[in-house]
């Protein structure tokens, strides 16, 4: 994965995961300029593979609040788009995030 935006969100959402004893993959990562008249960022749209389990649940009701470290950025907002089992395992996760340049 590159050094950009999308790429330090996802190590982050990773090493979250990881300290809450959940294992997650990245399968896709996409964002896009975003900017207001006081903040720049980027509009990021993500989807995770994980195994089902009560870890994976407890993590995606927390994440929206979590206080996840993005070297060089804050993330405004966070939010599940959709999670579903694409069979019994795994489960495929769409999440949608604003990071603010810092």
């Amino acid at each position: 994965m590159s050094r950009g935006p999308s790429a330090i969100l996802a190590r982050a959402l990773c090493r979250a995961a990881d300290a809450a004893g959940v294992q997650v993959e990245v399968v896709a990562a996409s964002a896009s300029d975003w900017a207001s008249a006081t903040f720049v960022g980027a509009r990021h749209q993500m989807r995770l593979a994980a195994s089902a389990s009560p870890a994976l649940d407890a993590w995606l009701a927390l994440l929206p609040a979590a206080d996840i470290a993005v070297p060089g950025h804050v993330i405004a907002e966070m939010s599940v788009v959709r999670s579903w089992p694409t069979s019994p395992l795994p489960v495929d996760i769409d999440l949608s995030a604003l990071t603010l340049s810092t």
